[in-house]
C-alpha cells in the first residue's frame, strides 16, 4: 500500500491545481510582480507568447500560502511542484495531475487558452468577463431561453439561483470586467483558508474542499469553450482522479472503479413509528437523519481505508453515493469487508429491514470520458442487486448460510414491556418529565437524537465503538466543542469556524417546527396550528425524468461526435455539477424556505437528491407546493426539460404515518403517469392507459405528461392548479363573509361529481347537473334584483354561472372546462370553513 501522505500530496494538488484561475482573476489578470520570467517559462506553454498563465498563480498561491498551514506529513514543495506543472509537465508526477485535469474535462487535450499574455489574442482578458452558466440540459428539443449566469459570491441557498446575464441584481453589467467581485470574493477565500489549522492531512483535504465548494461554486473552470462546470466541481474531480490514477497499481487494464451504493428500505424502516410514546414527531425526522447519516459513514469509511479524501466521493444525493476508486484488489477487499459490516449491522440493529447495495464498474480511460453513459450502467448494476439484498449475508462461497434466515426471537415478555413507538422489540422503561413508557435501545435513541438534531448546528462523526452504526459515533450537535476526536463534523450553515476542527460544510434538510417551550410540536398541534379544518398534509414531490436528463439532456448536438465539445458534456464534472445542484435545490433552498415565517410549521420527513416528503397544516402545504414548483421554475431558468410531480394526501393527526405517506405517493404516481392533457379525476383507469368511456381497449393518448399535482381527488396541471387556488381561496372568502354558505358549497361539489360521471361514461343521466346549477343559481344566487346584490354577490354568480358555460371539442360531447376545476375549488373551501370536513 502506498503512504498515505504520498497519496494526500496528489489528491492535494489536484484540487488546487487551477486555484491560480480564481487567484488571476482577482488579480485582474497581473502577473509581473508575482514571478519571475524564468518561473514563467518552467511553468507555461509557450506559443510564441506564454498561454495558461495561471498556473504561476496557482505557484503562487501553494509557495506562499499554503505553505503556512500545511498539513503534518505533507511535502509543501511535492504539493507546489505537482499542482502548478500539469500543463507544462516535466515528469511522470506531473504528467499524472495532467491526465486527471484532462479526464475531469472529457477531453484529451484542451485547445483553449485561458488567461494567455497576448494582447493582440481576441480571448485577452476575455476571461475576466465571463461568468458561470447553468448546465444546458435539452430534452426533446426543449432547452433554456436567454442567458443565465451565477452571481459571484460565497455559496448560500438564496446565492444558489442564476440571474439573466442583464439583470440587474448582477453587481457588474454584462460585458464589463468582473475584477471587483473576484477581488471580494478571493479575500473571503483566502481568510477563511490562512485560518485552517487541521494538522491531519485528511481532515485538512476535506476542509479545504469544503472551503472550495463555498467560494468556487460560482467560478467557471474554463470561459472559452462550455463557461457551465465550477472550478469547484473541475477540481474536485481531477483530484479524484489523480488519487485513484496514482493508486492504480497498472493491473487490468482499467484503472478506474466506480462504485455506487443504494439504501434499499429507507422508507418501511422511516415510517415504523406507532403515534404514543416518545412522540412520533420527535422521531420520525431522527429516523430519516439516521439512514441518511448512515450511508454518508458508510461511503466515508471505504474511502478513509484507502486514504482518499472526500473528493472522491464524486456524487452523494437523496441517501445515495457513487465513489470513484482505483480499480485495485485493495479496492475489491475493502469493499468486500465493509459490506460484510454493513450487512451484520442491518441484521442487527435494523432486523434486516435496511440494507444497502453495492454495485461497481471498472472503466478505462474512453470509457470515463462518456461518464454519463457509465453512470447509467452502474445504476442497472444497482438496480439487479437491489433484488438481492443481504445476499452476503445469506450465503458464502460454499452456499446458503441456512441459519442466518431466521432472527432470533425475543425472549419472553410481558405486552406492556414491548417497545411503545416501534412495536416490535423489547423496551426499557424510559422517563420524559412525568411520562413514563417502554422503548427499545434504538428508538430510544432515535428519541434523543432527533431532540438534539432539531437545533443542530454540526454533526459530528467519531471512531469507536457504537451499538447503532456500523463504523462508529454519530452525533447532532449545537455548539463546537474546543477539542473533538471527531475525524469528520458537517457544518451546516458553512461558518467554518473553530480553525483546528475537520469541518466541511453539508447542507441538510433538518427543518422541524418548534413549540412555544421550544420543543418539537406533535402532529396534533401542527394540525391544529393551520385555519379550517384541523388536518394535517402529506407532500410527495420529486423530479420527473431525471434519469432521461442525464441519459440524454446533456449530450446536445455533438452526441455522435467525437469531438471535445461532445466529450466535455458527458464528462464526470458536468454529470457531478447538474447533480450537485438539483440536490442543493432539495437540500439547501426548501429547508430555507421552511424556515420562513409562512412555512415554519412544515415538518421536514427528507428532502435531498431530487425529492421531498413533508407535512403541514393542510392549507399551508397546499400553498408550498405551489412555491416550491415556482422556485424550483426560476432555479432551472425556466427548462422545460425540467419538471416536478406532486401528490398531497390530508389525513387526521393520528393517522398511521406510513398510511398517510403510501396515499401521498399513489397520488404522486397518478400524477406522474396520467396521459391526458386535462384535470382529471383521481383514481380513473383510463389515465393508466386502460378502459376510457366503457371501451374495452386501452385508449392510445400519448405518454404520460408529468408536471402535475394530485390533490382533493383531482389530477391538475401546475398552471390549472395556480388558477384553482386562487378560485378556492375566493370561495373560501365568500363563505367566510357568508356571501355563500356552506351548504351551497357543498352542492357544488355534488355536482363536480356528476360531471365527473358524466366524463367518465358519457351517460346522459349525469347531465343533468347542468339544470341543477342552473336552478341553484335562480335560487340562491339571484334572489334579489340586479342593483340590490353587493359587488362580491355579483362576483360569485358570475363564478357559478361560469361553470356551465360550454366548450365543444368533440362533436358527440360537451364540454365544461371551468367543472373540471370545481372538484378542487369545492373541496379546498369546505375544508376551510370553520367546521369543515374532509376530502
Amino acid at each position: 500500500m502506498k503512504d498515505q501522505h504520498a497519496v494526500h500530496e496528489v489528491v492535494l494538488a489536484g484540487l488546487l491545481h487551477d486555484i491560480g484561475k480564481f487567484y488571476q482573476r482577482a488579480a485582474g489578470g497581473k502577473y509581473s510582480e508575482l514571478e519571475s520570467k524564468d518561473q514563467i517559462e518552467n511553468l507555461c506553454p509557450n506559443r510564441g507568447y506564454f498561454s495558461h498563465l495561471h498556473a504561476i498563480f496557482t505557484y503562487q498561491f501553494c509557495d506562499k500560502v499554503l505553505r503556512k498551514n500545511c498539513p503534518d506529513g505533507l511535502r509543501i514543495d511535492s504539493v507546489t511542484e505537482l499542482a502548478a506543472h500539469h500543463h507544462l509537465p516535466m515528469v511522470d508526477g506531473h504528467k499524472l495531475i495532467t491526465r486527471a485535469d484532462c479526464l475531469s474535462s472529457g477531453a484529451e487535450r484542451l485547445p483553449h487558452l485561458e488567461g494567455q499574455g497576448d494582447e493582440k489574442s481576441s480571448n485577452y482578458r476575455k476571461y475576466l468577463k465571463v461568468r458561470l452558466s447553468p448546465v444546458d440540459v435539452s430534452l426533446e428539443g426543449k432547452k433554456t431561453e436567454g442567458i443565465w449566469v451565477y452571481p459571484l459570491k460565497p455559496l448560500t441557498a438564496e446565492n444558489a439561483f442564476p440571474l439573466r446575464d442583464d439583470s440587474d441584481r448582477l453587481e457588474t453589467p454584462r460585458g464589463e470586467l468582473l475584477t471587483t467581485e473576484y477581488a471580494s470574493l478571493w479575500e473571503g477565500f483566502l481568510r477563511e483558508f490562512e485560518s485552517i489549522e487541521v494538522r491531519d492531512s485528511w481532515g485538512f483535504i476535506n476542509r479545504v474542499l469544503s472551503l472550495m465548494e463555498k467560494y468556487c461554486w460560482c467560478i467557471p473552470a474554463d470561459t472559452n469553450s462550455v463557461p457551465e462546470i465550477s472550478l469547484y466541481d473541475h477540481s474536485k474531480t481531477t483530484a479524484a482522479l489523480a488519487g485513484a490514477l496514482f493508486l492504480y497499481d497498472g493491473k487490468g487494464g482499467k484503472p478506474f472503479l466506480v462504485v455506487g451504493g443504494d439504501f434499499g428500505g429507507i422508507q418501511k424502516f422511516i415510517m415504523n413509528v406507532k403515534h404514543g410514546a416518545g412522540g412520533v414527531a420527535k422521531s420520525l425526522r431522527a429516523r430519516s437523519s439516521f439512514v441518511q447519516l448512515v450511508s454518508e459513514q458508510v461511503s466515508t469509511e471505504i474511502l478513509r481505508r484507502l486514504n482518499l479524501p472526500l473528493t472522491n466521493r464524486i456524487l452523494n444525493a437523496g441517501g445515495n453515493f457513487t465513489l470513484l476508486l482505483p480499480n485495485t484488489a485493495e479496492s475489491e477487499n475493502v469493499l468486500s469487508d465493509v459490506r460484510s459490516s454493513v450487512d451484520d449491522w442491518s441484521k442487527r440493529v435494523t432486523d434486516c429491514e435496511v440494507s444497502i447495495c453495492f454495485a461497481s464498474v471498472s472503466l478505462g480511460v474512453d470509457e470515463f470520458k462518456k461518464f454519463s453513459a457509465s453512470r447509467e450502467t452502474l445504476g442497472e448494476l444497482l438496480d439487479e442487486e437491489k433484488k438481492m439484498p443481504l445476499r452476503g449475508l445469506l450465503q458464502n462461497g460454499e452456499g446458503w448460510l441456512e441459519t442466518e434466515f431466521v432472527i432470533e426471537p425475543l425472549s419472553e415478555i410481558h405486552q406492556e414491556n414491548l417497545c411503545q413507538s416501534c412495536g416490535r422489540k423489547a423496551g426499557s422503561e424510559c422517563r420524559d418529565g412525568d411520562e413514563s413508557y417502554y422503548l427499545c435501545n434504538v428508538c430510544n435513541y432515535l428519541r434523543e437524537f432527533g431532540r438534539n438534531l432539531a437545533g443542530a448546528n454540526y454533526i459530528a462523526f467519531s471512531d469507536g465503538k457504537s451499538d447503532l452504526f456500523p463504523f462508529g459515533r454519530i452525533e447532532a450537535l449545537k455548539t463546537l466543542p474546543q477539542n473533538s476526536d471527531a475525524h469528520l463534523i458537517y457544518d451546516l450553515r458553512y461558518e467554518g469556524s473553530i480553525g483546528h476542527l475537520p469541518l466541511y460544510g453539508r447542507m441538510m434538510g433538518n427543518h422541524v417546527p418548534k413549540s412555544v417551550d421550544s420543543g418539537v410540536m406533535t402532529f396534533e398541534d401542527i394540525a391544529k396550528s393551520g385555519a379550517g379544518r384541523g388536518a394535517l398534509a402529506y407532500l410527495k414531490m420529486d423530479v420527473d425524468n431525471l434519469g432521461k436528463i442525464f441519459r440524454d439532456g446533456l449530450a446536445g448536438e455533438n452526441d455522435d461526435k467525437d469531438d471535445i465539445l461532445s466529450h466535455v458534456q458527458k464528462s464526470v464534472s458536468r454529470v457531478s455539477t447538474l447533480s450537485r445542484y438539483i440536490d442543493l435545490f432539495f437540500t439547501g433552498w426548501i429547508d430555507h424556505l421552511c424556515r420562513s415565517e409562512e412555512f415554519a410549521s412544515v415538518y421536514m420527513i427528507y428532502s435531498g437528491g431530487d425529492d421531498v416528503l413533508c407535512l403541514g397544516p393542510w392549507e399551508t402545504m397546499l400553498n408550498l407546493a405551489g412555491k416550491i414548483r415556482e422556485d424550483f421554475r426560476e432555479y432551472t431558468c425556466n427548462n422545460p426539460s425540467f419538471t416536478l410531480s406532486a401528490g398531497i394526501s390530508l389525513v387526521h393527526s393520528h393517522t398511521p404515518v406510513r398510511q398517510a405517506v403510501d396515499d401521498a405517493d399513489e397520488k404522486l404516481e397518478f400524477a406522474k403517469h396520467t396521459l391526458s392533457d386535462r384535470t382529471e379525476p383521481f383514481g380513473e383507469k383510463d389515465k393508466i392507459g386502460k378502459k376510457r368511456h366503457g371501451e374495452d381497449e386501452a385508449v392510445d393518448i400519448g405518454r404520460p405528461k408529468k408536471d402535475r399535482l394530485t390533490v382533493f381527488e383531482t389530477c391538475l396541471q401546475w398552471k390549472d392548479y395556480l388558477e384553482a387556488l386562487g378560485l378556492a381561496k375566493q370561495l373560501a372568502k365568500w363563505n367566510e363573509d357568508e356571501v355563500v354558505g356552506s351548504g351551497q358549497i357543498r352542492r357544488l361539489l355534488g355536482y363536480s361529481e356528476m360531471y365527473r360521471d358524466y366524463m367518465r361514461t358519457g351517460d346522459n343521466l349525469y347531465f343533468r347537473f347542468v339544470p341543477l346549477v342552473s336552478y341553484d343559481i335562480k335560487r340562491n344566487y339571484e334572489p334579489r334584483k340586479e342593483e340590490e346584490l353587493s359587488d362580491s354577490e355579483k362576483n360569485a354568480r358570475d363564478f357559478v354561472r361560469g361553470l356551465i358555460s360550454v366548450r365543444s371539442e368533440d362533436e358527440n360531447r360537451l364540454e365544461f372546462p371551468n367543472m373540471s376545476l370545481l372538484h378542487f375549488v369545492a373541496s379546498y373551501a369546505i375544508n376551510r370553513a370553520r367546521n369543515g370536513g374532509g376530502e
